[in-house]
This record gives C-alpha cells, structure tokens and sequence, in this order.
C-alpha cells in the first residue's frame, strides 16, 4: 500500500511539474496570454543559461510591471503569467535597453514614476534577484524633474552599469555600482531628442560611447566615467542618412569602433561601415565602405563582434563578414531567407560558437506564412541550418505590428533563447539550440542499460549489464550543456542534489554502442 502511495505520489509531481512549467518544445513556451495590443518588454541573461523577461502590463489601464524567469531548458520558474514586481505604473514612455543582467543571477531595471508634488517624473534604477525581489533598500532616482525623455541602461566591464537619460533634450550619464551608488553625473553630452534615435554601447575601457543623427548627419562620440568626451567634437561619419533610424555602433576589442548605417544613393538604400580608431581616425576610407546596394525599403541593420577583430553586418536579407582592414570575410553577401516576395525585417545579427553568425529575423507574407526565423552562417559565409533558416515562431496572420525578436545567446555562445511577443496573442520564449548538441541526444531504448529512480530528487543510478568493462557516463541538460563526465564498471550512483528541476540526457559509452536515457528530475 505504502509502495503504492509513493507511485501516486511521483505520477502526480510529474503531471503537475510538466503542466505548469513545459520544456522545451517545438511550440514556444507561453510568458504571458493576456489579450492586449501592445505589450513592452526585454529579456536578458539570468547568468546560468536562462533569462529573465520582463514586461509592462496594459490590460484594463493597468501599467503593472511583471517577471519571468525562463530556465535553460524552457521551464517557466515563477507564477503563471508572470510575477508581479510592481502594482504602481512605472512608465517606460518609448525606452529599449531598460533591462540588464547583473552577472550575479539577478538583473538592473530602469524606469520612470510620477514625481510626489510635481509634474514631472523621475527616472529610477533598482537591482532585483533571480525572484523579483528588490536587493537595494530603495531605488535609486537619477532624476526628478523630467516632463519628456528616454533612459537606457548598458553593461559596463566593471562592477556595475551605465545609465543615460534624456531630460527634454539635455542628455545625461551615470556610472552605478552594484550597490547603487551613482558617480557624478554628465551633462549636455549630445542632444538626444525624446525619441530614442541613437545608439550607445560600452567599450572594453567603459566608455560611452553614442552614434546619433541630426538631420541626414551621423556623428559618434565617446565619454569615460570622469565626464571628459574622447573628442572635443563628436566625429562626422556620414551626410547620407536615409529618413530611418537605421545605424548601429560595435565597440571592437582594441576599443576602436565600428559603424553600420544605411543611407541614401539614387534611390538606392545601401548599407555602408566606417572604423575609427581611439583618436578619432577614419580607418576605412572617408566615406566608409559598401556592404550593399539593395532596393529595399524594409527596415533592419544588425552588427556583432565576429571574434576576428571584425565584425559581422546583417542588413535585411543579407549578412557579410568583415577583418579588422575592412576585408569581406565571406565571398560574397550570404542570403538569410528564401523569401522573394513580401517583406523582412529587423535582422538581429550575434556571435554565436566562437566564429560564426546567428541571424534572427522577422518575415511576413512570404509567400503565405509569416514568423521569426534564424539562420546559423559558418566562417565561410555557408548557411548551416536548411536553405532559407529554421522555424522559430510561424502563423498565418500579418505580425506587422508586433514587437520583433530580442535573442539572448548563453552558454558561452553555444544557445539562444528568444523572447518576441504576438499581437492580441501573448509573449513567448523558444530555444535555438546553436551547436545541434540536443539534436543528438535521442532517447535510445535498451533492456541492457537502466537508469532509475526515475523520475527522481536527489539522485540517480545508473546500470549497464553484468560485465566489467569500462564505460562512459555524461549528463546533459536540455540545452545540451554537458554537466558531468565519468568512467564506471556496471553500477554507478550519482548525487543530484544542485540540480534545478527539469529534464536531462544520461549518455552512457560503451566499445559497441551508445545508449541515451531521459532523466526527470523533480523539484
């Protein structure tokens, strides 16, 4: 009877643990279903293969703000639809880059509140562990008299991050520490405008560093944690904008930068890269170098450390690979897509493996399906994956209006999880396995080799026949991270204590074969 009872027990754990939070699949994992037209959010990196996203709801005129902590193997770890972290309105009015990871299995998020006694509002910062709760005693409030404006939040390579705000105009910066201590503030840097029409990034030696417009102009500037800018005057790049906000600026290894824009000529939209070194040099010529020509009049311009001192530049349907002189990598533009008729855009372009290229993009009507596609492009330029790249997320309706793909690459390179988000459908997370490991790891079934107790807590023992012969025994997770290797006889027991809830492969080697087992482990 007893016996009986603990085997209701474990069905039971194991239906409830699969209903609330599911794998890894090849339907994504659902974040958040509420119905809504227009939903705000980030994801990053938890620092242990998973991410957290993060969301601003607008059901019912509510502007709660909630969190999700997705797991490397696509388990949701909080409350279904997310936990609440904040019952007041945090405005975000039109902010990218307010979430961030802290590296210590935790995140920085910045927003906006009403200012008590004024009209204004103040622009905060606060630091929150793995569950949502708050690690500082209060947040820290960088500002409080704003009425218009943006904040943006960046990783810096010390302790800590950077901050940069706009105040009706006037930009701001702030250097934050891990206890939310804030360096003296920067002032009147560039003139940033309410709209976010810029982008920033933090080079290897923390500086600031904004490529920005004013009118068909792009310029770029640097600031260090002191206040002081690299260059008396911001850097002209180019007068041959088009009427997008369509640039991108790489901090490159040796702290030179790299800029990718799109720009205007006969009608033709080109892609176009210029580097400059730490004094301001234009390295590739005074007009930059051409990547493409193409007629396209969808948006999209992506670039990414390469890992040769380079950089790689996704430009709508294309991706091309440049050295540290400018030199093209790939013999010619790669495609990303199979797609000849209907529109693509915003290509998200990362490194991915050491040396090659992942590519996320956002495709509708080609021809009668649209979704979110990605692509993997070794360092000769050749697809990896199927002509045309792998399903990520795919419907039979129009996804125009909704908000495109935001890939966090974990795992030293090695996975993708993205997090995009359906109009009038929810928000969702799926896994981009990079280097196929999970493809491989096939359950195979066998009466030679056991594994048991399974599902189970804190151990497992593994059995491989009668013989004496040595064997190999590897545990992977469902990313495809192998976590444990060792040689046994016929009998070895394996403590589990520190493993987080989930499903894992036990690979077991022998001379005349390989046999692969699902281990469930319960919370």
């Amino acid at each position: 009877m007893q016996d009986m009872k603990t085997f209701l027990i474990i069905v039971f754990n194991l239906i409830f643990f699969v209903s609330v939070s599911a794998q890894w699949s090849a339907a994504p994992l659902s974040i958040y279903n509420q119905n809504s037209a227009t939903l705000v959010f980030e994801s990053c990196s938890d620092s242990n293969n998973g991410v957290f996203v993060v969301w601003q709801e607008r059901v019912n005129n509510s502007g709660r703000w909630l969190l999700q902590h997705v797991s490397d193997s696509g388990y949701a770890l909080l409350a279904v639809n997310g936990k609440i972290i904040s019952d007041t309105s945090l405005n975000i009015n039109a902010f990218k880059d307010f979430l961030i990871s802290d590296k210590l299995g935790g995140f920085y998020l910045g927003y906006s509140r009403n200012s008590p006694g004024s009209a204004g509002k103040s622009f905060c910062i606060n630091r929150y562990d793995a569950v949502g709760n708050e690690v500082w005693p209060a947040a820290l409030i960088l500002d409080s008299a704003n009425t218009l404006g943006s904040l943006h939040l960046y990783d810096s390579p010390s302790a800590g991050i950077v901050a940069l705000w706009d105040s009706a105009g006037t930009s701001k910066a702030g250097w934050v520490d891990l206890n939310g201590n804030l360096s003296a503030i920067s002032r009147d840097f560039v003139r940033l405008g309410y709209s976010p029409s810029f982008k920033a990034s933090i080079s290897n030696d923390n500086r600031l560093c904004i490529v920005y417009r004013i009118l068909d102009s792009l310029f770029v500037n640097c600031l260090d944690s002191a206040g002081t800018a690299t260059w008396p005057s911001s850097v002209l790049i180019s007068t041959e904008l088009n009427s997008w906000q369509e640039y991108d600026l790489l901090p490159c290894s040796n702290n030179d930068l790299i800029i990718a824009w799109r720009g205007i000529d006969f009608y033709t939209y080109g892609s176009k890269v210029q580097r400059l070194d730490h004094q301001g040099n234009l390295l590739w010529g005074n007009t930059g170098k051409y990547i493409d020509s193409l007629n396209f009049l969808n948006s999209g311009l992506s670039l990414s450390d390469n890992g040769q001192n380079g950089c790689f530049v996704a430009s709508i349907a294309e991706i091309q690979s440049l050295d540290s002189l400018g030199n093209r990598l790939y013999p010619t533009n790669t495609s990303t897509t199979n797609c000849s008729i209907g529109s693509l855009t915003e290509p998200l372009v990362q490194l991915a493996d050491s040396d090659k290229a992942l590519v996320t993009w956002v495709e509708w009507s080609c021809p009668d399906v649209d979704g979110i596609r990605a692509q993997l492009f070794d360092p000769n330029g050749a697809s990896i994956w199927s002509s045309g790249g792998v399903e990520v997320y795919s419907q039979t309706q129009i996804i125009q209006a909704t908000q495109f793909p935001r890939s966090v690459v974990t795992n030293n390179n090695q996975t993708a999880i993205c997090t995009f988000y359906i109009e009038y459908s929810g928000l969702y997370s799926q896994f981009i396995p990079i280097t196929n490991i999970i493809n491989n790891l096939v359950e195979v079934k066998t009466n030679n080799v056991s594994v048991y107790p399974n599902p189970t807590v804190d151990y497992f023992i593994a059995q491989a026949g009668d013989d004496r012969k040595v064997k190999q025994l590897s545990i992977y997770n469902f990313s495809g991270q192998m976590l444990f290797e060792t040689s046994f006889n016929s009998v070895f027991k394996k403590e589990i204590t520190t493993y987080p809830a989930g499903v894992y492969f036990i690979k077991i080697d022998s001379e005349n074969n390989s046999v692969i087992k699902k281990l469930f482990v319960l919370e």
